[in-house]
C-alpha cells in the first residue's frame, strides 16, 4: 500500500455522527459517505500548536472505495486530509 501524503494537510468538510466520528467527507467536489472506519489513533506531540494537545486520526474507507487518513485539529477545530492510500 502506498500513501500520497499532503503537506500541509488541506482543510476539508467532514460530517460527523453524535460521537464526533466521521460519517462523510467532501473530496474533489462531491460528498463521499464513510463505509468503514478502519483505524483510529491519537497523536500527542509538543509540535502541535498547543503543546501537549492531542489530535485523533481516522483511516476511512468510503462507499466509492476511497481510502484516506483524516484528522481534526485539537479542541474540535477543522478537519484535514492527511493522506490518500492506494
Amino acid at each position: 500500500m502506498s500513501a500520497r501524503r499532503f503537506a500541509p494537510a488541506p482543510a476539508i468538510a467532514v460530517a460527523t455522527d453524535r460521537d464526533g466520528r466521521p460519517r462523510g467527507l467532501r473530496w474533489r467536489g462531491r460528498w463521499e459517505r464513510v463505509a468503514a472506519i478502519e483505524a483510529v489513533w491519537e497523536v500527542t506531540a509538543g509540535w502541535l500548536e498547543d503543546a501537549g494537545a492531542t489530535r485523533r486520526c481516522y483511516r476511512l474507507r468510503t462507499h466509492a472505495g476511497l481510502l484516506c487518513v483524516v484528522h481534526r485539529e485539537p479542541g474540535g477545530g477543522r478537519w484535514h486530509l492527511e493522506s490518500i492510500l492506494d
